[in-house]
């Protein structure tokens, strides 16, 4: 079986789930997913809880046992393996290079054993003869699952249809050259630790990213996506006429609402990755800050192609 704890909310569970249908594509076997890590800290209200469901994934059995997957599933040599490697890999939790520094040197064994180990970053896996696979890393590379992406398209598409409510920003997205603007705030400014970690984006980044779209872009209409609408608001004066989601939406609305726009200024944030991976757009446009954490560890997200700009530039 392909087994993976699905971890935090909709961007990082997508990422887990891409990784896990591409293996499954690859072995041809059952997904089983566990959902504790959300079920601890279970807040609908805050996008903890499994989002998976309000789209068209593919079917996969829930793991309900009492210890953990990994415990429950692993053979004895995986996890004598992936218990040294956790040790170890703990003592860098607050270095994400040294972290990657010895994650990478593992994954050679750690792949062969059926565990796909890395916590940020790519490695080209070779096919094991495992019984059960385990994913724990982070999965944050579309080199994961670019195999399926077609498949993806379809699977991530949400459930429910379109909310009456926002029939008019769809024809506005639909009808120009929409460009969807995420500004992510939340935990990346309300937690002390996160602040430290991801607070990269200041407000100057997203105004030079709208004036690089408008420079490529005949008549750009620019969207605002927020998990802050009101701040958004109060706090910000944009150069161009903008049009606001209203703040109210589902996870799965607001990103389908996301990926149907035509270009992109993202976020350092997996749920903003997402949607411009999403979009159906063959010439998008991406603006990308060029670095995802305040540290000099490089993510595999940025791609070479996008427009980057330094985040912290005035």
């Amino acid at each position: 079986m392909i087994c993976t704890e699905i971890i935090g909310r909709l961007g990082n569970q997508m990422f887990r789930y891409a990784y896990a249908r591409a293996l499954q594509e690859q072995y041809g076997e059952p997904l089983l997913f566990s959902f504790k890590d959300i079920e601890r800290q279970y807040d609908p209200q805050k996008g903890w809880e499994n989002s998976l469901k309000y789209f068209h994934v593919k079917e996969y059995e829930t793991y309900h046992g009492k210890s953990s997957l990994m415990r429950e599933r692993t053979s004895l040599i995986q996890r004598i393996a992936a218990a040294i490697y956790f040790k170890i890999s703990h003592r860098y939790d607050d270095d994400f290079y040294k972290r990657y520094q010895f994650q990478i040197k593992w994954q050679g064994i750690m792949g062969y054993l059926g565990i796909y180990g890395l916590h940020m970053g790519y490695y080209d896996y070779k096919p094991t003869k495992a019984k059960d696979k385990f994913i724990i890393g982070c999965c944050e590379s579309e080199k994961y699952f670019n195999s399926i992406r077609s498949k993806l398209l379809e699977e991530f598409t949400p459930i429910d249809p379109p909310a009456e409510k926002n029939r008019k920003l769809y024809d506005v997205i639909a009808n120009t050259n929409s460009v969807c603007v995420t500004i992510r705030r939340g935990d990346f400014v309300e937690n002390k630790k996160f602040k430290q970690v991801y607070d990269v984006c200041t407000k100057s980044y997203y105004y030079r990213g709208m004036k690089e779209i408008a420079k490529r872009v005949e008549n750009p209409c620019f969207i605002i996506f927020s998990d802050d609408i009101p701040w958004i608001k109060e706090h910000m004066d944009f150069p161009y006429e903008v049009y606001y989601e209203d703040g109210t939406d589902t996870v799965q609305e607001k990103l389908r609402m996301m990926y149907s726009c035509k270009h992109f200024v993202i976020s350092n944030s997996t749920f903003s990755w997402w949607a411009q991976y999403l979009s159906r757009n063959t010439k998008k446009i991406v603006v990308s800050p060029n670095r995802w954490y305040n540290s000099r560890f490089q993510t595999a997200l940025i791609r070479d192609d996008w427009i980057l700009l330094d985040p912290d530039k005035e």
